[in-house]
């Protein structure tokens, strides 16, 4: 997937603001009305916006729950059947 985080607008919320915690949804609400994805500088990454854009990028077939070898770890025996 290409990076094209550059032409994203950029936005700045410390997410542990106490009055951002205490009512987060007006700022949602003007993350929306910028598109479908901006990037929040405070967690270094592109954020979607929108339930159209989340629904988009969880069903991209590049995403999905399969663990990269690099980082598999042996199953546990107790979980055999689940894991087949």
């Amino acid at each position: 997937m290409a990076d094209n985080t550059q032409n994203l607008p950029v936005v700045e919320q410390n997410p542990t603001d106490p009055a951002f915690v205490a009512d987060p949804y007006p700022f949602y609400s003007s993350l929306r009305a910028m598109g479908d994805f901006v990037y929040w500088a405070d967690y270094d990454l592109p954020v979607a916006t929108t339930h159209a854009a989340v629904s988009d990028v969880m069903r991209h077939p590049s995403l999905g729950r399969a663990v990269p070898k690099a980082v598999q770890t042996p199953p546990d025996p107790a979980l055999a059947a689940f894991t087949a």
